[in-house]
């Protein structure tokens, strides 16, 4: 998520990196497998206590469900877009493919540039954040461009939908 004193711009050629705060939990998710590993190594080879190996081993099991859950659901996209296409690659982390649309799609194929205002709930913490989506028509994936601080996405909204000359749509959408 960009810093709220940032006022992010968009100049095409424009890049994005959706993947960024997902591969950052990939990496984690794998750094954990790793201690759990070396734990089931030690537990075998220099402790000799198999019962521990066992718990280390279904606890790597449903670290490693949990990262594939990761993985296939959320989204993590880079790309670039010009005056003609939209290039867009999936994210992945250790060959692993995240979720996400890929390909090249033309910009005829978009009928707007959306903003979502996501507040949070009562009695959460969070300030809120903004999505920047390029909406595509019925053929045509939407494809995240950015997750903000609030307002900052409604400048980057406006001033891509400027720069594509699509319309531009701002909405609330939920947590």
């Amino acid at each position: 998520m960009a810093p709220s004193n940032l006022q992010p711009s968009a100049t095409l050629p424009f890049h994005f990196d959706t993947a960024e705060v997902i591969t950052l939990i990939v990496r984690g998710i794998a750094a954990l497998l790793c201690v759990l590993a070396i734990g089931v190594l030690y537990s075998v080879f220099v402790s000799r206590r198999m019962a521990m190996a066992a718990g280390l081993l279904v606890i790597g099991a449903g670290v490693g469900w949990l990262g594939r859950l990761v993985l296939k659901n959320l989204e993590g996209t880079r790309g670039v877009i010009t005056r003609e296409a939209v290039v867009v690659q999936p994210g992945g982390v250790c060959g692993l493919r995240m979720a996400g649309p890929a390909g090249t799609f033309p910009l005829r194929q978009f009928k707007e540039v959306r903003v979502e205002r996501v507040m949070p709930g009562e009695g959460m913490q969070d300030r809120g954040h903004e999505r920047v989506v390029l909406v595509g028509n019925e053929a045509t994936p939407e494809i995240l461009v950015a997750t903000t601080a609030l307002d900052a996405g409604r400048v980057l909204g406006k001033d891509l939908a400027a720069a594509l000359n699509l319309p531009l749509d701002e909405r609330r959408a939920p947590y």
